[in-house]
């Protein structure tokens, strides 16, 4: 298996960011045209197809006029309603995660949602095992991949 470079210009990478900035901000009552979840997917997908003025024009539009007009309307950023929100927590997880499986981790679909989950029912066995698990397998691929290769140089000393 290739590992891969965890790359931070990744448009992937970058989505997931905007994903977890956009539900930490739609967790506090801006309304956003779309949920966070499909604006990250647009602007990824306008980072990959279209030009500065495509992003730009869609920043404007779906993020920084929600904004604007959130505070215009005398709203406030409440970190405490953000961490108490599940849906950043979601997003937030399935970021780290995708940063974990370029490093090599390997996690079932939905596992966010189930670490989430878990910690708002308390039910640390189960948030244990879904850690674990990944965690228990990436290290065991890791010493296999490590195991001493037998030298295959090829002897020129004959003539």
């Amino acid at each position: 298996m290739a590992k891969q470079k965890f790359d931070p210009k990744s448009p992937g990478f970058i989505a997931s960011i905007t994903y977890v900035i956009l539900a930490a901000l739609a967790a506090t009552g801006i309304e956003f045209p779309s949920d966070p979840q499909t604006l990250a997917g647009d602007f990824e997908t306008t980072l990959n197809s279209g030009g500065i003025f495509a992003v730009t024009g869609l920043l404007v539009s779906s993020i920084v006029f929600p904004i604007w007009n959130f505070k215009k309307k005398g709203g406030k950023i409440n970190g405490k309603v953000i961490l108490s929100n599940n849906t950043f927590w979601i997003s937030a997880v399935t970021a780290l995660l995708g940063v974990a499986l370029l490093f090599g981790f390997t996690v079932p679909d939905g596992t966010a949602e189930q670490i989430v989950a878990a910690v708002y029912a308390k039910d640390w066995g189960v948030l244990v095992t879904m850690i674990g698990v990944p965690l228990f397998n990436t290290l065991i691929k890791y010493f296999k991949s490590r195991q001493e290769i037998p030298d295959t140089v090829p002897d020129n000393t004959q003539g």
